[in-house]
C-alpha cells in the first residue's frame, strides 16, 4: 500500500512550481499598473496644456491634441486589458492547483479509508508490539463491582499481570 509521502512530495513540487508563476504574474501586473499610472499622468499634462492654450490653438491643432489624448486613453485601456488577462491567468493557475489538491486529497482520504477497513477486518494487530500494551495500560486494570446503592462502579487493581 502506498504511503502518504508521495502526496506530500507531489504537493511540495506543485507549490514550488506555482510560486514563481504567481510571483511573475503579480510582478507583471504591478509593472503594467505603473505604466497605466505614468500614462494617466501624461494625459493630465496634455489635458492641462490643451485647456490652458485652448483659445490660442486653431481647430486643427485642437483636433491633433485631442487625438493624442485619445490615443493615450486607448493605451491605458490596452494596459487594463492586459492586467485583466494576467489576473484571469493567475486565477486559472490557482484554480487548477486547487482542483489538483482536491483530487489528491480525495485519493489520500480513499487510501486512509482503505487502510482503516483493512485494520477493522483482521489486520488490526499487524505490526502490534505487546510491550506497547503494557506501557499504554500503565499496569492498571479495572474490574466491575456493585455498590450498596446498586450502581456499578469500577475498581482499580494494582500490578495486574498482562
Amino acid at each position: 500500500m502506498a504511503s502518504s509521502q508521495p502526496y506530500l512530495e507531489h504537493f511540495l513540487d506543485n507549490l514550488e512550481n506555482l510560486s514563481p508563476e504567481l510571483t511573475r504574474n503579480f510582478k507583471l501586473i504591478y509593472e503594467i499598473d505603473l505604466r497605466v499610472q505614468n500614462t494617466l499622468k501624461e494625459i493630465e499634462k496634455l489635458k492641462k496644456e490643451l485647456i490652458g492654450n485652448f483659445k490660442s490653438y486653431d481647430q486643427q491643432t485642437k483636433a491633433d491634441k485631442m487625438k493624442i489624448i485619445d490615443k493615450r486613453y486607448e493605451k491605458v485601456k490596452h494596459f487594463a486589458d492586459e492586467k485583466v488577462q494576467l489576473a484571469n491567468q493567475t486565477y486559472e493557475l490557482v484554480d487548477k492547483h486547487i482542483r489538483r489538491l482536491d483530487t489528491d486529497l480525495a485519493k489520500f482520504e480513499a487510501e486512509l479509508k482503505e487502510r482503516s477497513s483493512h485494520r477493522r477486518s483482521g489486520d488490526l494487530f499487524e505490526g502490534f508490539d505487546s510491550t506497547d500494551a503494557s506501557i499504554s495500560a500503565h499496569n492498571v486494570s479495572t474490574t466491575s463491582t456493585t455498590s450498596l446503592d446498586g450502581k456499578r462502579k469500577k475498581k482499580k487493581l494494582n500490578n495486574p499481570r498482562l
